[in-house]
């Protein structure tokens, strides 16, 4: 158990941005996220996939700014069939570490990390970035015609039951306007 989770932090330092030497300045940073990086977090969520990052890092004496886009797939399991399948991913966030006394998370897209941090780790937000993305029901794109459907009859039957000329509570409702 010890040696995995030694094998995790290792897959997981892939994804970190070493801050020292770095100026004041832009910066391109590129990651691959493989089932590796997702076996290292350990999550039943996400498990497979093959994604690329590209992080745009402008650092100042205040802060860093990111511009993270994340571009590929993920293997989800279908809710109906149990079926894998590939759910492309294509998303861009903008993420602000302000450099201050401790670390604190202030609001989404704005962090403040400790000073003297010597790295930016950023595998939890690649994760969390794209499990937003996921949809919460997983359906196989063969099914994709018929999820339309499915809900277009769920909203006439809440429609259809919810004015029901035949419920008396309409009637007494009417004989009450009525008045």
């Amino acid at each position: 158990m010890t040696c995995a989770k030694i094998y995790d932090m290792n897959v997981l330092e892939r994804y970190k941005i070493d801050l020292l030497g770095l100026k004041n300045e832009a910066y391109t940073f590129d990651f691959i996220l493989e089932e590796a990086f997702f076996q290292a977090l350990q999550t039943d969520l996400l498990e497979k996939g093959t994604l690329h990052a590209e992080v745009q890092l402008r650092k100042s004496e205040l802060m860093l700014q990111l511009e993270i886009h994340i571009k590929g797939f993920v293997e989800l399991i279908c809710d109906r069939s149990l079926e894998p399948f590939d759910y492309p991913i294509d998303l861009t966030e903008r993420l602000i570490l302000q450099f201050g006394d401790k670390e604190e998370s202030l609001d989404d897209g704005l962090d403040i990390i400790p000073r003297n941090a010597n790295t930016v780790p950023l595998a939890q937000y690649f994760y969390e970035y794209i499990a937003m993305e996921i949809p919460f029901k997983k359906l196989h794109p063969q099914f994709a015609d018929e999820v339309d459907e499915d809900e277009e009859a769920d909203v006439k039957l809440v429609y259809s039951s919810s004015t029901d000329p035949t419920d008396e509570r309409w009637e007494a409702l009417k004989k009450i306007s009525d008045n």
